[in-house]
């Protein structure tokens, strides 16, 4: 959704999750994602629209700390959105991205792609966790130093449909609401 921050998160150990990525814009943050193969990164489709392309990013891989110049930066050769993806003030819908590495990335204990679900797999009794470096606090100008994680619990979809944000009643079988 709309929210990228890490309300109420605590401090990882480092390398706790070293399939996580820092999409940076200059020194800015600009996103999250994943390593999913040596080449490829999953991440939100808004982090490469409204006015931002693939090429205005940097890939801080393997980082913990935001200012510690030790992490590996990669570029992109590309970047595509979900080709149903689509916006507005409230929500994203398929808002899934690809992004392609310029060079491959070598794994380590610290570096490595993350395991994907299954297609089927109920998430519905499964405690899940957020993890960035997003905002620590509504209103907050700046992305936290450390990377954070929370605990969400998944929301039926039938309940979330229920909330003022889907006024349409209707929570897309693509999507998963959560809350803490």
């Amino acid at each position: 959704g709309k929210n990228r921050r890490i309300v109420g998160g605590s401090t990882v150990q480092p390398y706790q999750y070293p399939w996580l990525v820092a999409l940076m814009v200059g020194s800015k943050l600009h996103c999250g994602g994943a390593i999913i193969t040596d080449k490829h990164i999953l991440t939100a489709g808004h982090c490469i629209t409204f006015g931002v392309h693939y090429k205005d990013l940097s890939v801080y891989i393997g980082m913990h700390d935001r200012l510690d110049p030790k992490q590996s930066i990669f570029y992109l050769s590309n970047g595509v959105k979900h080709p149903k993806f689509t916006s507005n003030a409230v929500r994203d819908i398929n808002d899934i991205a690809v992004l392609t590495l310029e060079k491959k990335i070598v794994f380590s204990n610290k570096v490595r792609p993350i395991c994907l679900p299954s297609e089927d797999m109920d998430f519905r009794n499964i405690p899940l966790t957020v993890a960035g470096w997003g905002k620590t606090r509504q209103g907050a100008l700046t992305s936290s130093r450390y990377l954070l994680e929370t605990k969400v619990k998944m929301v039926p979809s039938d309940v979330c449909g229920r909330s003022s944000i889907y006024k349409d009643n209707l929570v897309p079988d693509t999507m998963m609401c959560a809350y803490s």
